[in-house]
């Protein structure tokens, strides 16, 4: 009894020296730990009982367009890069994933300002210049995406034909999806990439991609991180949030993803409301799908924008 009563509180241990981890950036100058198909089990096991690097995502260059730097309060301090256009009649708003910041969305931006759009892009918490080290996969994110949105809709109040679209990858997506479900913000479209339909199963996934049992200790890193960040993770599922959104969606996948299911991208379709559209990427994973297949990317977006052009 008192062997399994030890390895209990060890597994807890573990998983909540991993929840912190996850959920907390670091100042490390060490690369992030990468496990990959060539990880031996003796490195995994390292991994798993002792420590990763997850250093804080750091903006490594800047837009070659001129552009304007706000900071907002969401309520911790967010920095957010203004680029527009001439003439511009839409706005779209630039959300990252996991482990990113805006100035890898800058390749998403010259797209959409190469088709007469103006964009913002956001560095959410704990990355890039803006405030702390946390991450909430999505939740607390939600309340910057709302801020930022808000923003802007008053700096553009007194243009009445102006529509606002909000694009995000991964958590970015997520945040987005929580944001107009919840907090009920309404923007004028959304796109959406490789968003996960639960925060559970997305680790469930990434406990399966490394061959560790995915049975408990998925639930035990949630149910740390939540108590950790002050959020509870069990409800952060972005296919409840799918039923509630109403404006015309284009959500886009890569077959290949291992982190985000085809599965789990079908069921969020079939949630969203009437106006929605569905690309997926037959030989792509989790990645910039701009940069691995720019001309259907390209195709995809602009006929997206086409279709809602009268709606």
């Amino acid at each position: 009894m008192g062997v399994f009563f030890g390895l209990g509180i060890l597994i807890n241990i573990v998983a909540y020296n991993h929840a912190y981890q996850f959920t907390h950036y670091s100042n490390s100058l060490q690369p992030k730990t990468q496990i990959s198909p060539q990880t031996s089990l003796l490195e995994v096991l390292s991994i798993l009982f002792f420590s990763i690097e997850n250093p804080r995502p750091k903006n490594h260059k800047f837009p070659r367009k001129s552009f304007k730097t706000y900071s907002l309060e969401a309520p911790v301090k967010i920095e957010c890069w203004e680029i527009t256009v001439p003439n511009a009649r839409e706005t779209i708003l630039l959300f990252h994933g996991y482990g990113g910041e805006k100035s890898g969305m800058l390749p998403l931006a010259d797209a959409f300002l190469e088709m007469g759009r103006n964009v913002v892009l956001v560095d959410f918490r704990g990355s890039g210049n803006s405030e702390g080290n946390e991450v909430t996969i999505g939740y607390k994110e939600a309340q910057e995406v709302k801020a930022v949105f808000e923003f802007i809709q008053n700096k553009l109040n007194h243009e009445s034909n102006h529509r606002l679209i909000l694009f995000g990858t991964s958590m970015g997506a997520t945040a987005i999806m929580r944001a107009v479900a919840k907090l009920q913000i309404q923007p004028d479209a959304l796109i959406l990439e490789c968003p996960f339909a639960s925060l559970v199963n997305t680790v469930k996934n990434r406990f399966r991609m490394r061959k560790l049992p995915p049975i408990l200790l998925s639930e035990l890193l949630v149910f740390w991180g939540s108590v950790q960040g002050n959020f509870w993770g069990f409800d952060h599922e972005p296919i409840r949030y799918a039923s509630q959104i109403k404006c015309p969606v284009l959500l886009m996948h890569g077959a290949k993803d291992e982190k985000v299911t085809l599965e789990s991208i079908q069921k969020i379709y079939s949630q969203l409301g009437d106006k929605k559209f569905l690309k997926i990427f037959p030989n792509l994973q989790h990645q910039s799908y701009l940069l691995a297949s720019p001309n259907v990317w390209k195709q995809v977006v602009q006929e997206f924008f086409d279709n809602i052009k009268t709606q």
